[in-house]
């Protein structure tokens, strides 16, 4: 029988975090960003977890769960987690790959001007995020974290709707390369949908304070996903 009972309280609600990691695989920054803590204090935490057998580590910087162990720790962090708590941790991460896929558009990409709007404000500390000095650089790390990137933007597309559209304006830049035609157009969809859903909201809001002065963002989100199609 599985057990955290070992562990010490900041390394259990690690875990318990981890939990929340789309597929049990994820590297030093992205974890740290899941958990909320510095990449410092989040290694230690990862290497405590990875000497007690909670964790793998194949290769310096990079960690998973087993099957067995991811769900354990899913299970920890629907039960032990509350739902604000939960929250705020993917919100954490989405924005830190929100960030990075922007690194990785400005490489890959560097002359494309996304149209005003989409470019949203993340948490994601500039020091964690990754500046590709090559666009072989920013072409891998793309591809290996495509599936969570894909979980990005679904997840943000439940709720967090900029994030939806400035993650879809950026990642064309890998698509238009990587190919993965069906994947790249869903993407596309989902921004679209994302910037309507935006408008809407910015127009009700319009209609309850007719004097206001804010501006929609959701011609220029629509104009560059769909752009990209």
């Amino acid at each position: 029988m599985l057990s955290r009972s070992c562990l010490e309280p900041g390394q259990a609600r690690a875990f318990s975090l981890l939990g929340l990691a789309p597929g049990g695989a994820f590297e030093l920054p992205a974890a740290a960003a899941l958990v909320g803590l510095s990449p410092a204090v989040t290694e230690a935490l990862l290497d405590d977890l990875t000497d007690a057998h909670m964790l793998e580590s194949p290769h310096p910087g990079r960690y998973r769960l087993h099957d067995l162990l991811r769900l354990f720790a899913s299970e920890l962090a629907a039960s032990e987690l509350n739902e604000a708590e939960r929250e705020q941790a993917s919100r954490r991460l989405i924005e830190w790959y929100a960030a990075v896929i922007r690194s990785a558009a400005q490489t890959l990409a560097p002359g494309n001007r996304t149209p005003p709007g989409v470019d949203v404000g993340v948490a994601a500390s500039a020091a964690d995020v990754p500046v590709f000095g090559a666009h072989g650089d920013a072409l891998g790390w793309c591809q290996r974290h495509e599936p969570a990137l894909v979980w990005a933007i679904k997840t943000a597309a439940r709720d967090w709707h900029e994030l939806a559209v400035m993650m879809a304006a950026y990642i064309w830049s890998y698509y238009v390369i990587a190919g993965n035609p069906e994947t790249f157009e869903w993407t596309q969809r989902v921004g679209i949908a994302s910037a309507m859903r935006l408008a809407n909201e910015q127009a009700r809001s319009r209609s309850r304070n007719p004097t206001g002065s804010s501006s929609s963002p959701g011609n220029g989100e629509t104009r560059s996903c769909s752009a990209s199609s």
